[in-house]
């Protein structure tokens, strides 16, 4: 039988797979890469639910548990998304039993807790990669524009090298020379390894090398079979192949075979080989490759005509010139030659009709073709080798009448063949389209075939119009008209973009044309018109118009010419329009990779692409697959509709067929499998007749399309357009992809630097109450704070105490309240995870604060914890649905960890100030006990020494020896005490800021040498050697003189105290406007480690137990501090066991109203001073 947990499980695993799928769906936009998609709900679903299945089944752990959630965090699910997966998870289960409960609950707190520490690692990586990317971006950015203009730097190059080439070889006037500058040139123009030309034998069999500019193999040489195979397939292929290969020296190579073809005739096949192409050159180089080629074949079959016509005009001179010899020679010849005017005229005395029917007429042919009679009275009376000798002079004649008609052909074929090959040579030489029309214009003015000639081309700037940019007739000669012509109006005009010539031997009557073209032959009288297409690739780029007065159709033997040398053009327009589109797109490619906002490169975007194609207007729809919506984010300027239109994804076809497809879309009322309304809403509503859509997608995502309208028809739609457009929106996917790393790398940086910033005023905050409005402030700069709460927590007491809440800007008053364990408020700090909730979630109901409005719809609550404690929490709320992310999330993290240290900092901070002011007011009750016990330490002590004197000087009476020793003791401790009295008596004052300075002018002389005196004193002659070096003459200086004695008394004591045997020096030295005074010594010196005790209070260089000097280590302080109220400086140099010397300078003059220079903290150096002699 099976268990409860078995049964429940097994009725509601697809009911609860397909509310995750729905909860996935709704939170796809929260979360990150691959599962952004709302394709990925089903997987999902089906993931978290069978792991669910066999948690409750007891057949997976919490390890099984944890590599799911940790897949899924890494493939992008949010925590905010989990969290709500989790929520259906146990709405779902309320169901069940206690026991099946208790398991999904338990899995609901694993894999949220697991997915939210792989979240936050995952968030660190990105953060990492974040700034990496930035770097790289901006790196790859810089790197792709020097790329780029490199690429086209070197397509220019390139494309100029082969227009020289194309310019020399025009001028060739021999196959061969044809054929090997050809191939050596392009061999040079684009640095190819080798290049071969091969043609055909007659019968197709076999290839052969004609030219080449490799090292074998040579002409008559096997052909390799790779490239024989290579040549087989162009046959068979459309006429180019491309092929890989490895070279012998492990390069890859390229090779691409062209075929030559000129006026429907195989001339020959181009191979060219090469090893250093680049991926990113090899589609321009194979552009250039066959753009040459084409050239290359109309010159050869241009030069092959020319050649062929004057072959044949030769043969047939030489031909006439023998048979009139012959002629002239016959006696019996009927013709009569006249002289005149310098030319011969042969005439025939007989004046009868050539129609006649008569017996005695015979007929002038060629073959089976009449061309005239001959009448001969009396023929037929004449003898029969009479007339079969008259019949065969008159079919003489009709030969020589054929030859001089087909020498007059022949001289016609070679002015062709001539004027053919010049036009051809323009043709290849022209550096605009306007070159290359006035070329074949004057072709056709010069074939003197029509009445009129004339070009008909697209208006770039409005495709719904045709132009004749120049124009020839007979009445006005050549001009550049410009005229216009509607395309709507001139409906046949249609008809030019099809890539076959149009024949019209009426004009004015033929009912394939409209009737505005019709009535347009009748008002200037023209009839018969040839149509020649000018196109490549069933691209149409113009048409060459012949046009006659006269009904007589245009023969296609007559039109050759004209459709070589279009076919010709043609390529020469490929070329120079590709070269203007590639230059448009790198001039392009540079705006937009200058762009750094969003809008900059969409607006960018979208005028080049409507200038380029001349559409009425252009637009891009940007999706934002969070609101569901798609927005108008650029449009071109004069557009009439408002950005405001919004365009539903959800169940929209146009949506779904782009994202599916991805491929450009053409709507228009025509179009049958898309709803009318879908194309109103689409296209339409904004004026457009038709509209293509070309998807923009990023990572395999749409993200967008751009529009292009035409208010009147597809005619702005060619191949040509389409594929400039289809690159300007990749180009755009990039750079928007760029600038949106970019922003992101920017915002983390933005972030981290108000993060450092927040921190750092945070930190210098040690109040309360002044930390939590600049907390306030500063998270206001990145997230929605319209409601914001600080508050603290005692864990001890379960004490909250709330210390800023603030709604719409305004302070609101919470009073502080102890929370119980069943308060939601309560389990939430002691979680120690963070929230993002919405209005309907328990914890945002009950802290809902009072006289609201309106209830807030989201908020974030994110823990303090000291020490493994909760301390608090910070409270941000919106009005506004779904206001925060996973990103916000983590910001707040930050910022209460930073406020949580703050916080601590500022209570320890209120403590450590209430200890300083109770010991503040201990140190003055310790300075006050000093200053009065030392008074009262005096009265007696000056007593004990008076008294010690006078018994000593007997004058109470004669005392023993011994009692001589014992009140010498007493007299000498008597006094040392009283100098220790003293010295804390100075300090106190010191520190009570009471003692003060009586300046009066000071004898430096006199004052040294009772000083002198005082010293000679308290060192032993026998050992030490007293060093006095004070000039005669000095000037008196500006001080306290009983101060200043003490100064001297402090370093000459100290030294005599430190040094036992050897020399003490003391010297005085004026300096300018100072005095520098110098206590040397070769005591024990001071160690580095000590020096900062020197000045110390209380402190001595040997502060041991078994110290031999006695002090209270005052002396040197108040020393220092007395330098200073004389504004002069001390300091001191020491080596250890070699001595020590201080340096005092005091000013001569004191200045009263200026500030104390001197530091209070002196600075010390470890020097060797060598001590002189006096």
């Amino acid at each position: 039988m099976k268990t409860e947990k078995q049964l429940f499980t097994q009725l509601n695993k697809v009911e609860l797979e397909a509310a995750l799928h729905q909860v996935f769906i709704y939170h796809a936009i929260d979360n990150r890469g691959a599962l952004a998609s709302t394709r990925q709900a089903d997987a999902v679903a089906a993931q978290i639910t069978d792991v669910a299945w066999r948690f409750i089944q007891g057949e997976v752990d919490e390890p099984d548990v944890t590599a799911v959630a940790i897949d899924l965090a890494q493939r992008g699910l949010t925590v905010l998304t989990g969290a709500a997966l989790m929520r259906t998870l146990g709405e779902m289960g309320l169901g069940g039993d206690t026991a099946v409960f208790q398991c999904l609950n338990t899995f609901q707190l694993l894999f949220l807790e697991k997915l939210a520490a792989a979240r936050e690692l995952e968030q660190q990586r990105i953060q990492e990669r974040s700034q990496t990317a930035l770097q790289r971006a901006l790196h790859t950015q810089l790197e792709q524009q020097i790329d780029r203009h490199e690429a086209q730097t070197r397509y220019n190059h390139a494309l100029n090298n082969i227009l020289l080439l194309n310019a020399r070889l025009s001028q060739t006037d021999n196959e061969k020379d044809l054929i090997d500058a050809a191939v050596s040139g392009i061999c040079q123009a684009l640095d190819l390894s080798s290049v071969t030309l091969y043609t055909l034998s007659d019968t197709a069999q076999s290839w052969t090398i004609h030219t080449t500019t490799a090292d074998h193999p040579q002409p008559g040489e096997e052909i390799e079979p790779d490239t024989l195979s290579q040549l087989q397939a162009a046959l068979r292929q459309d006429g180019e192949v491309v092929r890989f290969y490895q070279t012998e020296k492990g390069e890859d190579g390229l090779a691409v075979a062209v075929l030559l073809r000129g006026g429907g005739r195989l001339l020959g096949a181009l191979v060219a080989h090469s090893s250093n192409v680049a991926d990113t050159d090899r589609e321009a180089y194979i552009i250039l490759l066959r753009t040459f080629s084409q050239n290359l074949a109309a010159l050869w079959r241009n030069l092959y005509l020319r050649q062929e016509t004057e072959g044949r005009t030769h043969e047939l001179e030489i031909l006439y010139g023998r048979y009139i010899d012959q002629l002239w020679r016959t006696d019996q010849s009927a013709l009569q030659a006249r002289l005149q005017n310098n030319e011969l005229h042969l005439e025939r005395p007989s004046t009868i009709s050539p129609l006649s029917d008569e017996k005695d007429s015979l007929p002038l042919k060629i073959g089976d073709r009449v061309l005239g009679q001959i009448h001969l009275p009396g023929l037929e009376d004449l003898a029969d080798d009479d007339r079969d000798y008259v019949q065969a002079i008159v079919r003489e004649m009709g030969n020589a009448l054929n030859n001089t008609r087909a020498l007059q052909t022949a001289h016609a074929y070679s002015n062709q063949a001539s004027r053919l090959f010049e036009t051809g040579r323009r043709i290849s030489e022209a550096k605009d389209e306007t070159d290359v029309y006035r070329a074949l214009i004057a072709f056709a003015q010069d074939a003197d075939l029509a009445d009129m000639a004339l070009i008909l081309a697209a208006d770039h700037a409005d495709p719904d119009y045709l132009i004749s940019p120049i124009i020839w007739d007979r009445t006005d000669g050549l001009r550049e008209a410009g005229n216009r012509f509607s395309r709507d109006k001139y409906t046949f005009s249609d008809q030019l973009t099809r890539n076959a010539p149009f024949l019209l031997e009426n004009g004015q009557e033929d009912a394939r044309l409209d009737e505005a073209t019709r009535h347009l032959f009748a008002r200037f009288d023209y009839r018969a018109a040839a149509l020649l297409p000018i196109a490549v690739e069933n691209e149409w780029l113009g048409t060459l118009a012949l046009i006659r007065r006269e009904a007589r159709p245009f023969t296609d033997e007559a039109l050759r010419p004209f459709q070589s040398l279009t076919n010709q053009a043609s390529a020469i327009l490929a070329n120079q329009q590709l070269l203007r589109q590639t230059e448009t797109l790198y001039q392009l490619g540079r705006s937009l990779t200058q762009t750094i906002t969003r809008d900059d490169a969409l607006d960018i975007a979208v005028q080049e692409v409507a200038r380029y194609t001349g559409a009425d207007q252009c637009r891009f729809v940007l999706y934002d697959l969070r609101s569901g919506k798609g927005v108008i984010a650029a449009e071109t300027a004069g557009a009439t509709v408002s950005r405001a239109i919004e365009l539903p994804i959800l169940g929209d076809t146009i949506f779904n067929r782009l994202n599916k497809e991805q491929s450009p879309l053409l709507l228009s009322e025509n179009t049958s499998d898309i709803s009318a309304e879908t194309i109103r809403r689409h296209a339409l509503q904004f004026g457009a007749k038709a509209s293509l859509l070309l998807p923009a997608t990023s990572q395999q995502e749409l993200i967008g399309y751009l529009a292009i309208d035409s208010q009147r028809g597809e005619r702005p739609f060619t191949q040509t357009n389409i594929i400039f457009a289809q690159t300007v929106v990749e180009m755009l996917t990039t750079q928007l992809e760029n600038i949106k790393l970019f922003d992101e790398a920017l915002q983390r940086a933005q972030e981290l630097i108000t993060l450092n910033q927040i921190q750092s005023n945070i930190a210098r905050v040690l109040s309360i109450e002044k930390l939590a409005y600049i907390v306030y402030e500063q998270i206001g700069r990145l997230l929605d704070n319209t409601i914001f709460l600080l508050a603290r927590y005692d864990a001890r007491t379960s004490i909250y105490q709330p210390i800023l809440t603030i709604v719409e800007g305004q302070p609101v008053e919470i009073p502080e309240r102890t929370l119980k364990p069943d308060d939601l408020l309560h389990q939430f700090l002691h979680q120690e995870q963070h929230l993002s909730l919405n209005s309907a979630a328990p914890l945002m109901q009950a802290e809902q604060l009072p006289l609201l409005e309106h209830p807030s719809q989201s908020g974030l609550w994110v823990p303090m914890w000291q020490e493994n404690t909760p301390a608090g929490f910070i409270s941000v709320q919106s009005f506004n649905a779904r206001a925060y992310n996973e990103n916000d999330v983590q910001l707040l993290r930050s910022i209460a960890i930073q406020t949580s240290l703050a916080l601590a900092n500022a209570e320890l901070f209120e403590h450590i100030q209430q200890q300083n002011e109770e010991l503040r007011e201990l140190d003055q009750l310790k300075t006050q006990f000093l200053a009065n016990m030392s008074h009262e330490l005096r009265t007696p002590l000056n007593s004990i020494i008076g008294f010690s004197r006078v018994i000593l000087k007997g004058i109470d009476g004669p005392v023993t020896p011994e009692q001589a020793e014992d009140l010498n003791s007493i007299f000498s401790n008597g006094h040392h005490l009283l100098n220790l009295i003293n010295e804390i008596l100075d300090m106190a004052k010191i520190e009570a800021g009471k003692m003060n300075l009586a300046f009066t002018q000071v004898d430096m002389v006199e004052l040294s040498q009772n000083v002198h005196k005082t010293v000679e004193g308290l060192i032993d002659a026998e050992k030490v050697e007293l060093i006095w070096q004070v000039p005669e003459k000095l000037p008196t200086i500006e001080a306290d003189p009983m101060r200043f004695r003490q100064i001297l008394l402090n370093l000459l004591s100290n030294a005599a105290k430190y040094t036992e045997t050897g020399q003490i020096q003391f010297a005085i030295r004026p300096e300018g406007d100072q005095i520098h005074i110098i206590v040397r010594d070769t005591g024990i010196g001071i160690a580095p480690e000590n020096y900062d005790r020197v000045f110390a209070p209380f402190e001595q260089v040997d502060n041991s137990n078994t110290r031999t000097t006695e002090g209270t280590g005052l002396g040197l302080p108040i020393t220092r501090w007395l330098v200073e109220m004389h504004n002069g400086r001390i300091y001191f140099e020491s080596e250890l066991n070699s001595g020590t010397t201080f340096h005092l300078f005091l000013p001569v003059q004191q200045d009263m109203a200026a500030d104390n220079p001197f530091p209070a903290k002196l600075q010390t150096a470890q020097v060797n001073i060598p001590v002189s002699q006096p």
